[in-house]
């Protein structure tokens, strides 16, 4: 009951518990119940840890909707993937040449990935889950960039995603070529 409890806390904000909270700890404290005041308050600011960024993170699996934007196999290149506990989905490579009429395409999956019903994860999807759980807590940015699907809702929102991403990149040394992996990712099946 209590890890429900937690996750329910985590994955809806703190917010209102905390404004319930305070009200309980005030009526408490206006009825002279000091040690049931002084219990909420200490609630409180053990509750004030899930106001630290790595909060931001914890969802629920419907939530588990990401976009990846990787280095591509030259400069100026962008890998992207589309991942959902059912797939992680290889949707191109964009530059400058086939920009305009990629973005297009691939906000519209980025919108399929966003609408799509989430399945119960089985254990490749763990595995997904794990994967970009690791990405996004290791703080290694050369490993690329992940974002939430929600935050790319249309063509234009992607093209500045995009373009910051690349900004950061010709701040590096250009990558050796890497393999492609596109065979494989795109083999999975999305169902």
């Amino acid at each position: 009951m209590q890890i429900e409890s937690a996750l329910a806390f985590m994955s809806e904000g703190p917010s209102e518990w905390r404004t319930d909270t305070t009200q309980q700890m005030t009526t408490a404290a206006a009825d002279r119940d000091y040690e049931h005041a002084a219990r909420l308050k200490a609630k409180l600011d053990a509750a004030s840890a899930a106001d630290a960024p790595q909060t931001e993170l914890v969802r629920s699996v419907d939530e588990f909707r990401f976009v990846s934007l990787q280095a591509g196999d030259r400069k100026g290149r962008t890998r992207i993937y589309l991942i959902s506990p059912s797939a992680i989905e290889y949707a191109g490579q964009i530059d400058k040449t086939n920009r305009d009429e990629l973005l297009p395409e691939i906000a519209a999956r980025i919108q399929s990935l966003r609408d799509a019903p989430i399945v119960a994860p089985d254990e490749s999807g763990t595995q997904r889950i794990g994967l970009v759980a690791w990405h996004l807590l290791s703080g290694n940015r050369e490993r690329g960039v992940f974002t939430r699907a929600k935050y790319l809702p249309d063509a234009d929102a992607l093209a500045r995603a995009l373009d910051a991403f690349d900004a950061t990149q010709t701040q590096r040394p250009a990558r050796p070529d890497v393999d492609d992996v596109s065979s494989e990712t795109e083999a999975t099946p999305t169902g």
